[in-house]
């Protein structure tokens, strides 16, 4: 993830570094701007991704790609519309 870093040896060894700009990255601050709409892209856009990187490296058909499919359905099958009533009760 760029503007993320890891330590990897050393006395440091796992601790993280992020850089990214607070004002834009993804925080849950900054994640509760967001529209239901633009929510439900993010969420289908990052699983699509992983499925597609699942897929790259370990092929079709494997179980946690059938996991990823079935996120992907339901996700797909959300309501925006109903969601961002359900979201403004909760505000």
């Amino acid at each position: 993830m760029p503007g993320v870093f890891i330590c990897v040896k050393g006395d440091s060894i796992g601790e993280i570094l992020d850089k990214r700009d607070p004002a834009t990255c993804p925080s849950l601050k900054n994640l509760k701007k967001k529209n239901c709409n633009e929510l439900k892209g993010l969420l289908l856009e990052a699983l699509n991704k992983q499925r597609e990187q699942l897929v790259e490296h370990e092929g079709e058909g494997t179980s946690i790609e059938k996991g990823i499919q079935k996120e992907i359905t339901w996700a797909s099958k959300v309501n925006v519309e109903k969601a961002e009533k359900e979201a403004k009760k909760h505000r």
